[in-house]
């Protein structure tokens, strides 16, 4: 106002429009300062219009998340070192949002990282959001949570931690997040829409944790699990990983989760299997995992009969891993008369890594003659055999015996 230039001015209005409308009419209004919403039936649209009200840094590239593991005062440094801008109400200090019904758990759930990335970014930006208050209960004197601060966090116990927010606010940014063991606290923000919005997710468990978050990625493109343990869903509930996973790696996790399924996208799968503590899937006999765009499969210490449970005949690159004699390792019993549960019709480069006490002569047999003869191959390139010896001799040992074998067969 002229004459006042240090002066605010407070302007009530209650309207009532769709959340389409709002956003047009708050891109008007640039000197607003506070704001105060009243949503009494939030649509699908909601989220996009709290998601256009987070600030952006200056620069378009985001360090990789390795660059910070999860050392959020790297995080914070790296913010300060940014200029952050808002294209809706930049000069906005004071945000509330009511629901005259009240938010249902599933709504509060779903906004809480949207919510935060808003309040997270536009705190760093001049003049700063200093509140970003949000009533989720049925009347107004229910409790308020101020996402400006780390207090969304305490309505789940043992999560308040810079340290587990900055994990969040980057997963929702990046779409990439990792947790690790110490923050498995935050899995129990399982339905939220940070999960539905990850791309690229690693989680590491103890064992005796589980991991009930796989019906919540919906966009999920790679996924790594270590120490995991996968509840088995019914085949009637609809995973949308199975259209969206392009990798997934199992790292002494369970996989029978993944039976009678069809992985429409998924190109590299590895798994190592605990020769410790094995997954018995006896009980699923006549259950495939059919992964038909699937290149490349890594499988560690896993008994050659696991290979009656996938159905990938677009294989090109197959590499089999043993460490040790815990596991099943027959060459032979594979390509026996009883027939091969595997196809090998598109096999490029084949890779076994075996240490010499699993017993090598169905090995040679196999790579040498078997396989040849049992035409399992037919535009096979390369054959790739690592054995891993306790000394030069038996080395040499074995080698004197492959050459034998050769002038024997004469492949």
């Amino acid at each position: 106002m002229e004459g006042f230039p240090n002066s605010r001015l407070y302007i009530h209005i209650t309207f009532q429009c769709s959340e389409q409308v709002l956003i047009k009419l708050l891109k008007h209004l640039l000197p607003l300062r506070e704001l105060v919403l009243c949503i009494a039936h939030p649509s699908p649209s909601w989220q996009n219009f709290l998601e256009s009200l987070a600030a952006k840094p200056s620069t378009n590239e985001w360090p990789p998340w390795g660059s910070w593991g999860t050392n959020h005062q790297q995080l914070e440094q790296w913010c300060y070192s940014q200029t952050w801008r808002a294209n809706v109400l930049p000069h906005l200090e004071y945000l509330g949002i009511q629901c005259p019904k009240g938010f249902s758990l599933s709504e509060c759930f779903d906004n809480r990282p949207i919510l935060r990335l808003a309040g997270w970014t536009r705190s760093h930006m001049t003049p700063p959001l200093e509140h970003l208050k949000v009533w989720e209960g049925r009347t107004t004197d229910d409790i308020v949570v101020d996402y400006i601060s780390t207090d969304y966090l305490d309505k789940h116990h043992g999560i308040s931690s810079k340290e587990y927010d900055a994990m969040i606010v980057m997963g929702v940014v990046t779409r990439c997040l990792v947790i690790h063991g110490y923050a498995i606290p935050l899995l129990q923000l399982d339905s939220t829409a940070l999960f539905r919005r990850l791309q690229h997710l690693e989680l590491t468990g103890d064992g005796v944790y589980e991991f009930l978050i796989l019906p919540c990625l919906e966009q999920i493109k790679g996924l790594e699990i270590w120490f995991g343990i996968i509840p088995v869903h019914s085949l009637d509930l609809d995973l949308p990983l199975t259209r969206t996973l392009h990798w997934l790696k199992l790292h002494f996790s369970t996989s029978s989760w993944m039976l009678g399924r069809t992985f429409e996208a998924l190109r590299e799968f590895q798994m190592v299997r605990s020769p410790l503590a094995p997954e018995n899937l006896s009980g699923y006999e006549g259950l495939q995992t059919d992964l038909p765009v699937c290149t490349r499969l890594e499988l560690k210490d896993c008994p050659m009969d696991y290979l009656r449970f996938f159905s990938c005949s677009n294989v090109q690159i197959l590499r089999w891993w043993q460490t040790s004699a815990w596991t099943t390792f027959d060459f032979a019993a594979l390509v026996s008369s009883h027939g091969l549960a595997f196809d090998f019709a598109c096999l490029q480069n084949l890779d076994i890594v075996v240490p010499q006490d699993l017993g090598l002569d169905s090995l040679i047999h196999f790579v040498l003659c078997g396989a040849w003869e049992q035409r399992v191959w037919r535009d096979i390139r390369n054959v790739g055999v690592e054995i891993q010896f306790n000394s030069s001799s038996e080395a040499s040992h074995f080698i004197d015996q492959i050459v034998g074998q050769q002038q024997r067969y004469g492949k």
